[in-house]
């Protein structure tokens, strides 16, 4: 019997510590027990050109965490019936696969609603008017999130063109592409990848003004692309030509006229 207390004893305090982890790693689970949101997913396969039927799809949970990166894409239970019997899936959705905005033929432009519906309090939506390659050459997309570098050249008094290039606002969500709300396409079914303006949501009315004002100011603006999911700020000083110079080392900066003028 004496010998075999030690092994009682190992055997208790291993149920004990087993226990004591069990209850930490419920602890823990607790702790980050994530947000769940709805998010239509398809229960059999949807073909091409079928309307969407509520016998096509179910619930599915996902992180908000998730949600809200994709939320452009991704219908929720508060957007289905913009999408319920009304629009034509323009390619075969595969059984037990997301059902996404993009999914669906837009052949027309939208109303307002769709854009107001996207805004939270205190958000603003402005459109900006682009170039083809100031605008990633009809590459953008609904949902895309992007840079905003505006190039200035502002008259100084007693200096001459003073130009500049600074970036204005960062990870910016495209609402719409012209009057496109969701992935476009025209009557033959060809996707449509030019556009003339871009509307995007800003997150405070003070944004939205000072976008405007620096479009008007502005010789181009460029949209930049980046990752829906890259949030890290953008901490890059504007760029002047005595800049430019500098970086590059432009031979021209030796020029006696550019050292006397920029007192280099």
């Amino acid at each position: 019997m004496k010998g075999s207390a030690p092994l009682i004893i190992a055997i208790v305090l291993g149920f004990v510590a087993m226990l004591a982890v069990y209850t930490v790693m419920k602890e823990q689970q607790e702790k980050t027990k994530q947000v769940m949101v709805e998010v239509a997913m398809a229960k059999t396969t949807i073909p091409t050109g079928s309307l969407l039927r509520r016998t096509h799809f179910s619930w599915y949970e996902i992180p908000k965490s998730i949600y809200d990166r994709l939320e452009e894409e991704f219908i929720s239970r508060t957007e289905i019936d913009e999408f319920l019997d009304k629009q034509t899936v323009r390619r075969t959705v595969p059984e037990n696969s997301f059902i996404l905005k993009s999914h669906f033929i837009s052949t027309t432009g939208v109303g307002s609603s769709a854009v107001v519906e996207r805004l939270s309090s205190g958000q603003r939506a402005l459109s900006l008017s682009i170039g083809y390659v100031e605008g990633l050459s009809g590459l953008l997309r609904v949902g895309d999130h992007v840079d905003i570098i505006g190039v200035f050249e502002i008259t100084v008094k007693g200096y001459g063109n003073y130009q500049v290039s600074t970036y204005l606002l960062t990870d910016v969500p495209i609402l719409a592409l012209d009057n496109y709300t969701q992935v476009a396409f025209n009557p033959e079914g060809k996707q449509i990848q030019q556009y003339t303006s871009v509307t995007v949501r800003v997150k405070t009315p003070e944004d939205a003004l000072f976008l405007v004002h620096s479009q008007t100011m502005a010789q181009k603006l460029y949209l930049v692309l980046r990752r829906k999911d890259d949030t890290s700020p953008v901490e890059v000083k504007p760029i002047d030509n005595m800049k430019l110079m500098e970086k590059t080392d432009m031979r021209i900066k030796d020029h006696p006229a550019i050292r006397e003028s920029w007192n280099w």
